[in-house]
């Protein structure tokens, strides 16, 4: 495969592999960055409380990661629906969005809006979320402030199965913010404002808890097969105060008073979005930046390729009887120095094969020691001087040069192989006397 293909494979590979990966880590990014929503685990968060549901109820209980128009109301599939501070997304001006938001309920969908009046940046604000509602559902919702201070209450609850008489909050040591920081930022204080509504936002709806006083905290409004419930006061449902006195018996109050065969959260409006597969990925913004850089880079490889020099080789056929023999190598090799005229770099080649029967005969030793024990051996010959002449690094000019000393190395090396042959014949004629005696 040419070198420059698997280049361009390389970085197309690259490029889908970022492309595939970046709405996964955009989830990844969003979820650990979030502080109020169902998949959060900041104090502020509500994934305890989605657990909590998991874990307790025998019906599935599940994340609602679509837009609502994507929800069909179906008699036969009554769901149960949390929106927990929900985020802008979820509220819309439109005729036909506020007529899907009723019919849902009308055909036996339970909605549950846990609101309250700390708002973040990408949060509806309290009042603009009871707004919403009262245009959706023909409601006269109004909140204020409780009266008194404290947000550990005594209340009354209505709810059919449970009793809830108190709840209680206390301050975490992470304030809530826009995202958290890895080093300390600046922020207002933590505590949650407590509302409760008026006695006249009851009308036409059921009173399920309220504090002693008589002032509603959480109301229920049956309306055709289902209902709406409205709880201005999530921050009860958090993850860093569920534990706390009836606040975990008052979810579970919430969701056995809206019984209904699945259990939804929704977080569509608040970033988190289930359709991250890749067709759907090249729909998006960033999908289609992707598109065009993959079409460019294609764009840019066809050109290349066209104005590349085309290149001839030469080949032997198959058939022939040299294409798979040595000698067509030793020719090539010849071929290429001939014409290269480097005498020096084809003498190396030939002196490295004796370097390597010195070495056999003697290791471990340092090329001079090995010259000095080869020279004083009688049998073979040979001078020091000229041993050291073969291995000396001096510059070959001609080809005459060249061959000159190839001869000398090639006495040479006849010499110390025609004894090493002669040892090797003695020594077996030797041991086989040894067997026959």
């Amino acid at each position: 495969m040419p070198r420059r293909l698997i280049w361009f494979l390389i970085s197309l590979a690259l490029v889908l592999g970022f492309g595939i990966l970046g709405p996964i880590l955009d989830r990844m990014g969003a979820v650990s960055g979030s502080v109020n929503t169902s998949l959060s685990v900041s104090p502020y968060g509500y994934k305890a409380l989605y657990l909590l549901l998991q874990r307790l109820e025998s019906k599935p209980v599940s994340l609602w990661q679509h837009s609502m128009m994507n929800l069909k109301a179906n008699p036969a599939e009554p769901r149960t629906i949390w929106f927990m501070e929900p985020g802008k997304g979820l509220f819309f001006d439109g005729e036909n969005y506020a007529r899907h938001m009723r019919e849902l309920v009308e055909q036996g969908n339970h909605l549950i809006f846990a609101v309250d009046g700390k708002t973040l940046s990408d949060e509806e604000s309290l009042s603009s979320v009871i707004a919403s509602l009262n245009r959706w559902y023909g409601l006269s919702l109004k909140t204020g402030r409780l009266r008194g201070s404290g947000l550990n209450l005594s209340v009354r609850s209505y709810f059919p199965n449970r009793n809830v008489n108190g709840l209680s909050w206390e301050k975490s040591p992470v304030a809530k913010q826009e995202r958290f920081q890895p080093w300390p930022m600046p922020s207002t204080d933590g505590t949650p404002v407590l509302s409760v509504f008026t006695q006249a936002s009851a009308k036409g709806g059921d009173i399920l808890m309220e504090t002693r006083q008589g002032e509603p905290l959480i109301l229920r409004f049956p309306i055709g097969r289902g209902s709406v419930t409205v709880f201005a006061d999530s921050f009860y449902l958090g993850n860093g105060q569920l534990d706390r006195a009836d606040n975990a018996p008052l979810a579970m109050a919430l969701q056995e008073v809206n019984d209904a065969p699945s259990v939804l959260f929704e977080v569509y409006s608040s970033g988190f979005n289930e359709n991250r597969d890749f067709l759907t990925y090249l729909a998006t913004g960033k999908g289609i930046a992707l598109l065009i850089t993959l079409l460019l880079m294609l764009i840019g490889f066809c050109v290349w390729v066209i104005y590349q020099p085309i290149r001839k080789i030469n080949t032997l056929p198959t058939s022939d009887e040299r294409y798979f023999t040595q000698e067509v190598f030793i020719d090539s090799l010849a071929m290429h120095y001939v014409s290269t005229q480097n005498w020096y770099a084809l003498y190396q080649k030939l002196v490295s094969q004796f370097r390597r029967q010195l070495d056999r005969r003697y290791p471990g030793m340092a090329l001079e020691t090995q010259l000095e024990c080869v020279a004083r051996n009688p049998f073979f010959d040979v001078s020091h001087e000229s041993l050291k002449g073969i291995f000396a690094m001096m510059k070959l000019s001609s080809q005459s040069d060249f061959i000159a000393r190839c001869q000398r190395l090639l006495e040479v090396q006849r010499k110390v192989s025609r004894y090493e042959q002669q040892s090797e014949s003695r020594a077996g004629r030797t041991g086989t006397a040894g067997v026959a005696g």
